[in-house]
């Protein structure tokens, strides 16, 4: 692009998916058990984007309720999609009520896909000689880029022009239809050529042309070279009805009938009175108070600085509780076996996983959280009486560990895992470990769980040790 761009534009879907997955594992919820975890992916992708386009106007385009025309050409189209789990479907209209009061239009067009919406205003931008950017993972959208128009992946920081199209697809974006409707795609359910995958289709593509012209000079994709090239011929002869319907399934509508014209995209301020309460709902500590704070500012009262003081101290996570006797460390024990969540950290000193002592131990389930401070090792200054023995601790809990109906949850299970060995104690699955999911989603993150809550969440976790310092200035007061 040489000048600036006009538009972002959001495929509302993907992101949504994207968000969805990517903290599934983690299982977020407010403290009525409400899923959350996508919203708030969600808002975060929309506000790097804003970040990253300062300025410029954002739409977001979901499908529309109901079948697609698609469904109509190929009664099987996307019939292998699994349906939508619950957790994300109960959180769509609380974010979409989210983004309508933060100003952003919502483009949803019956009968036809988002992608059809997206690729509607590509060609729109294209013949007005208009820059917009396309915000999605979805591989589909790449037909879409021209020198008008990119797509951008948020979740991997790539942007794609004709040039990365190519090194990703190994086809340009005119051909990406084609690659698709040849190959086939599982995704979307469409059935492809038997016999044609991504090697073939691509040298097909590259080295004669479009379907077109593939029909064209059949006589000439014997002398390729890929597997099943001389029997090509016959096959396409067979099977051009199921490819012609592929390349009908993966052809992106760019005259579909929008609802608002490109050049008259405007993002209003936000309704800061009724996203308030739906942050509130959600328990979104650091939303909370920017909405305090832009309350305070458009009306010019001290109310909202007294409410978001209220907020901080409903979410705040220094309700930790100090355990202090076996009484205690009984009824955190029973708690986590009525829910089957045992979520817990391991504090240890030592150089290495094999040199660990265990100092402490935090557990709880998702609404209560204790500490356990044991043999007075380390830097947690807790007093003498605030101390248990630590065999009888790890015997009083092991069977937590070790049990098959409990999921285990942490940061750096392997770590954990070092530690309670020495003890004969064994981790048995369902665990989740949120370093190694971190990891999963981008190889690149650090180990902090500090700094990956708030690059994800956008939260400021508060650990042991400043919970455990709160404790004992509450203690000594």
């Amino acid at each position: 692009m040489t000048q600036e761009c006009k538009l972002v534009l959001v495929d509302g879907n993907n992101f949504l998916h994207r968000a969805y997955h990517a903290t599934y594992s983690a299982n977020l919820t407010n403290h009525e058990g409400f899923p959350t975890g996508a919203i708030r992916t969600f808002l975060n992708m929309v506000e790097k984007l804003k970040k990253t386009y300062l300025n410029v106007p954002i739409g977001i385009v979901f499908d529309a309720h109901g079948k697609s025309f698609r469904s109509e050409i190929y009664a099987d189209y996307k019939a292998t999609r699994k349906p939508m789990d619950e957790d994300l479907r109960v959180q769509i209209p609380v974010l979409k009520d989210i983004i309508k009061y933060q100003g952003i239009p919502i483009i949803e067009v019956q009968g036809v896909e988002a992608d059809d919406v997206l690729g509607t205003y590509a060609q729109i931008a294209k013949d007005k000689n208009i820059n917009i950017v396309l915000a999605s993972g979805d591989k589909d959208l790449c037909a879409l880029v021209c020198d008008n128009v990119l797509i951008i992946d948020t979740m991997k920081d790539i942007v794609f022009d004709r040039e990365a199209v190519i090194q990703k697809f190994g086809v340009p974006p005119e051909l990406i239809r084609d690659l698709l409707a040849l190959k086939g795609d599982s995704v979307d359910n469409i059935p492809g050529m038997p016999g044609v995958g991504d090697v073939s289709a691509t040298i097909l593509l590259n080295q004669i042309g479009d379907i077109d012209a593939i029909k064209a000079n059949v006589d000439k994709v014997a002398q390729l070279s890929f597997k099943g090239s001389k029997s090509f011929a016959q096959k396409l002869k067979d099977n051009e009805e199921i490819l012609n319907i592929s390349r009908e399934l993966a052809t992106i509508k760019t005259d579909v009938v929008v609802p608002i014209a490109i050049d008259e995209f405007v993002n209003t301020e936000p309704n800061h009175k009724e996203l308030l309460p739906i942050f509130k709902k959600l328990e979104f500590k650091n939303l909370i108070a920017a909405e305090q704070r832009a309350l305070v500012t458009s009306d010019g009262s001290n109310q909202a600085s007294v409410q978001i003081t209220e907020a901080d101290s409903q979410l705040k996570l220094s309700d930790i509780t100090l355990i202090q006797s076996i009484d205690e460390l009984n009824n955190f024990k029973a708690e986590i076996i009525k829910d089957n969540i045992l979520n817990f950290e391991v504090y240890t000193v030592g150089a290495s996983y094999k040199e660990t002592k265990i100092i402490g131990l935090a557990i709880g389930n998702n609404t209560k959280f204790g500490y356990v401070s044991c043999n007075n090792l380390g830097t947690l200054d807790l007093g003498e009486s605030s101390n248990l023995n630590l065999d009888e601790v790890l015997n009083n809990i092991k069977d937590l560990f070790q049990s098959s109906k409990i999921e285990k949850r942490t940061f750096d299970i392997k770590r954990a895992m070092h530690a309670l060995c020495r003890y004969n104690i064994e981790i048995v699955y369902p665990y989740k470990d949120t370093l190694l999911l971190s990891h999963l989603v981008d190889s690149n993150n650090t180990q902090d769980i500090k700094k990956l809550v708030g690059k994800y969440l956008e939260l400021d976790v508060i650990t042991v040790e400043e919970n455990i310092e709160d404790l004992n200035k509450n203690k000594k007061s």
